[in-house]
């Protein structure tokens, strides 16, 4: 039987004991003493642990703490001090008290507290029940979890000004260390290579260093981080890797993502976007969710930047040797552009564009569309499948944007299954659809400019043949697309909406 002490309002003890099995029956104006403690390695890491899935609360969840109720005659501290050895055999070398939080409705005190071990990492010790797993994570890639972890985001309140100030530390080690990488990717640049750079740090110190070595007339690859990765390999232990963070001046390509994958490394913080570098670049950059597609290859990693990014972009004035003025070098590859016949952003009046949207442009676009139909959960669902369809590779979707506001939209499938049984598309086809316009803004050319920002988007990448599906009765939408050139009658067919609506449909082609 477990027994607490009762605390008045005041923070004093009042002589009063309450059993656990009665909580629900504490008096108004009594609390009981709750503690929770994070823990901190002396190196700089958390101990996280994943909760049993037994549990009722929160299970399979990893939570950043250890923690419990105060039993009769124990203090804050050792209440503390005891929780923490139950639930990880660890011993609280040092408490350092950040919070202290009255719970009114739950009749309790909360104690958050932080402790600081010098221990063996590997003298965790899980408790029955209660958890099945723990790891030790840097400190950037713990505050990036907090956003994603449900009970991360309940405890971040009670540690908000120790965890506020820490992300501050980080952001200046990231410039300190990105720095260097800027550093390394000029001495690159000075000797005739392109101007990349790249380290490894574990625990604040540098362990080892890499600039790029890249000679395409050679064909050597030589990108500054798969240099780093050639340096490490055999050298450093898993657990050291596992906590290390790979810091790089520009967001590493796919290549080099993979190669720091299989060194074990799980943090990459990066100077210079994939977008910022692409002005450098024939191209645009092609969104691509690369931490989610890691993931579904069991691949944990956490991208964080842009760091310094504006610094790094001056690095490229020293691009292969010679030093030319960033301006010069972005004026230059926009005629590329203009010459080679690609566009960019096309513009129908001031502060309009068309882009392929990016994750969190979707996310925000798909809740507004959930709030405007609140009688249907086929929204829920559509979104769920574009999110999956965009991390996966399968479908691009391309918005219309008015002066930060998206106002058009529309999805390119890459591998279309359409919904008529023996009907495969011929050739390198891609299914449009989900075009969807504000009411205010239809028929003003918004989305005739955005479709044809898709259609060069999509010949751009090698596709040859496009399709759109319409409903028979819509004969209004089914004129525009005769218009935009789709004439030839594929097939007919039904799709089936999540809330079991059937419809027909009529599938009609074109040659891009």
């Amino acid at each position: 039987m477990e027994i607490w002490d009762l605390y008045d309002e005041q923070g004093n003890k009042t002589g009063e004991t309450w059993e656990r099995s009665r909580a629900k029956e504490i008096p108004e104006g009594r609390y009981h003493i709750v503690c929770d403690i994070l823990i901190r390695h002396q190196d700089g890491s958390f101990l996280l642990t994943l909760r049993d899935l037994r549990k009722e609360m929160y299970p399979g969840c990893w939570e950043a703490s250890a923690g419990g109720s105060a039993l009769a005659g124990e203090t804050p501290e050792d209440c503390a001090r005891r929780e923490m050895q139950e639930e990880t055999g660890l011993k609280a070398e040092k408490l350092e008290l950040i919070s202290v939080s009255y719970r009114p409705q739950s009749h309790s005190v909360l104690y958050a507290w932080l402790s600081v071990v010098n221990c063996q990492k590997e003298a965790v010790r899980l408790q029955e029940g209660e958890t099945v797993d723990y790891r030790w994570m840097a400190p950037d890639s713990f505050l990036s979890l907090i956003s994603e972890e449900p009970i991360l985001k309940i405890q971040y309140p009670r540690y908000k000004p120790y965890l506020d100030q820490l992300k501050e530390n980080c952001r200046m080690e990231h410039g300190k260390y990105m720095k260097r990488c800027y550093e390394l990717a000029i001495q690159a640049g000075k000797k005739g290579f392109d101007t990349f750079g790249a380290v490894l740090v574990h625990n604040g110190k540098i362990l080892e260093e890499a600039e790029n070595t890249a000679d395409w007339h050679k064909g050597l690859f030589g990108h500054a981080e798969f240099n780093l990765v050639h340096k490490c390999a055999n050298r450093y232990p898993d657990t050291v890797l596992k906590e290390s963070v790979l810091y790089t001046s520009c967001a590493p390509c796919e290549r080099c993502l993979c190669a720091i994958a299989s060194l074990g490394v799980e943090n990459i913080v990066f100077g210079v976007s994939y977008e910022a570098f692409s002005k450098l670049t024939p191209n645009d950059a092609v969104p691509v969710d690369r931490e989610g597609l890691l993931e579904k290859l069991g691949i944990r990693m956490k991208l964080t930047g842009p760091v310094l990014e504006e610094e790094g972009m001056h690095v490229f004035e020293w691009w292969g040797g010679e030093y030319r003025p960033l301006k010069d070098l972005i004026a230059e590859m926009a005629e590329v552009r203009r010459n080679n016949g690609y566009t960019r952003p096309i513009a129908v009046n001031e502060g309009y564009i068309c882009k392929i949207a990016s994750l969190e442009e979707m996310n925000q676009k798909w809740d507004y569309e959930i709030r405007q139909h609140p009688e249907t959960e086929n929204w829920t669902v559509w979104k769920s499948e574009a999110i999956e369809g965009f991390r996966s590779g399968r479908s691009v979707p391309y918005y219309g944007i008015l002066d930060g506001t998206v106002i058009c939209e529309a999805t390119a499938v890459l591998s279309p299954d359409l919904p008529q049984d023996g009907f495969k598309t011929e050739g390198n086809a891609v299914e449009l659809c989900a075009f969807r316009t504000i009411k205010a803004y239809q028929g003003k050319g918004y989305f005739s400019k955005l479709m044809d920002f898709m259609q060069k988007d999509l010949k751009q990448k090698g596709y040859t043949r496009v399709v759109v599906g319409v409903e028979p009765e819509e004969k209004l939408n089914k004129a525009i697309y005769h218009h935009w050139g789709f004439t030839e009658h594929i097939a007919t067919g039904t799709e089936t909406y999540p809330d079991g609506t059937v419809i027909r449909v009529e599938f009609y082609g074109k040659l891009l």
